[in-house]
């Protein structure tokens, strides 16, 4: 299980190394049985590792082994480590309600403890629980509750290794990023490369610097943003790694939009659906649906009828599709884009109608980016 701790981080949390030490390790238990710690480590190892790179069958299948297992040798840990796995696979397959289920569960374990943990213990359980429930809650809404557990977990140090305390800082990057907080994205980031030294973490200095160049392009470094942000993106697919890399794709869009490269954007845009389907990684429908209006939109001062139908038709099924996931972010950002173009076509009620709705749901996070502009759109449709 050391081995397969050290290969997520210098190899890669998807990579084929992991693979081959993790198979090895999983043989080696369905011989010898699920009995004791070492074990269950290698069996939670591969839950992981399988989630990691896409395989959610087969990962929720191992994961169950891995909560039944735990169960019967009342290691409660790796009942929560189970829990984190399958709040995963849910959250990729965009089923937030179970996601948000089993992230629960594994984050209240984590954070209440049968016992004190140790150094090994928190690296085996930690942070994926934290960090599947806070990609959960960002999702969902819960924004403040999800920027508390930011702050949490990235000030916790003392009790992880430099390498998970890079990759910590480096995914909250990206999550902060995903919710268009891009001074606490930059913070985070930086801080990650900065920590990161010498260490050969390739993926965990990728996603740092893909965070980076994204706010470098909304910032206006057009040149020096996209050539950091696309060269940091080339890393995560040599690694294996399928979590998170939809969501460096809405973010690579959205760089390609405030660059004005609006062919570049759709590109990206198809591909990434294209990717989905292959996939079956369903969590940014509703975020790749939008852009594909946003898209369509772009740069477009008098759209003709048919593009406007078109990119309506993409804004409504963002919307249904946020609607039936629960994804409440996603269907504020779906919402906030049709009532912008409604109010271009001079149906401000309409507009007002669709986006007050959406945003009355919402029960915090007013100061975050997304409410904040949801609200100043409204203040204009009267």
């Amino acid at each position: 299980m050391e081995l397969d701790i050290s290969l997520l981080f210098t190899s890669g949390w998807g990579s084929p190394e992991r693979i081959r030490a993790s198979g090895r390790a999983y043989e080696l238990g369905q011989r010898m049985g699920w009995s004791n710690p070492s074990m269950l480590r290698a069996l939670r190892g591969r839950a992981d590792l399988l989630a990691a790179r896409g395989a959610y069958e087969e990962a929720v299948r191992v994961a169950r082994e891995l909560l039944a297992a735990g169960e019967r040798a009342e290691a409660p840990l790796y009942v929560a480590s189970a829990h984190a796995t399958l709040a995963i696979c849910a959250t990729m397959r965009g089923d937030y309600s179970q996601a948000w289920e089993h992230a629960a569960q594994a984050l209240d374990l984590a954070l209440n403890p049968p016992h004190a943990l140790t150094a090994d213990e928190m690296r085996t359980l930690r942070p994926h629980a934290d960090l599947a429930a806070i990609a959960v809650l960002i999702v969902r809404g819960y924004l403040d509750q999800a920027r508390r557990q930011m702050e949490r977990i990235t000030s916790e140090e003392d009790w992880i290794t430099p390498e998970v305390t890079c990759f910590v800082h480096s995914t909250v990057a990206l999550f902060y990023a995903a919710c268009h907080d891009d001074r606490r994205a930059q913070q985070q980031a930086a801080k990650g490369l900065a920590l990161k030294g010498n260490l050969e973490l390739p993926e965990v200095q990728a996603r740092s610097e893909a965070v980076l160049g994204w706010a470098e392009v909304r910032a206006g470094q057009l040149r020096q943003g996209m050539k950091r942000l696309t060269a940091a993106l080339t890393v995560q697919p040599r690694q294996g790694t399928l979590t998170l890399r939809f969501v460096q794709l809405v973010l690579l869009v959205e760089a390609y939009l405030a660059a004005g490269d609006t062919r570049a954007a759709q590109n990206i845009v198809e591909a990434a659906m294209a990717q989905v389907e292959d996939s079956g990684a369903h969590n940014h429908d509703a975020q790749l649906w939008r852009l594909r209006g946003d898209v369509l939109l772009h740069g477009v001062s008098a759209p003709g009828d048919d593009v406007v139908r078109e990119a309506e038709a993409c804004f409504q099924r963002a919307l249904e599709i946020a609607r039936q996931q629960g994804a409440l972010l996603y269907e504020l950002r779906a919402a906030t884009s049709l009532a912008r173009l409604w109010a271009r076509g001079g149906k401000k009620s309409e507009a007002r109608e669709a986006l007050a709705g959406v945003y009355a749901t919402f029960t915090e996070g007013w100061d975050s980016p997304d409410l904040v502009e949801a609200a100043e759109l409204l203040s204009t449709l009267v």
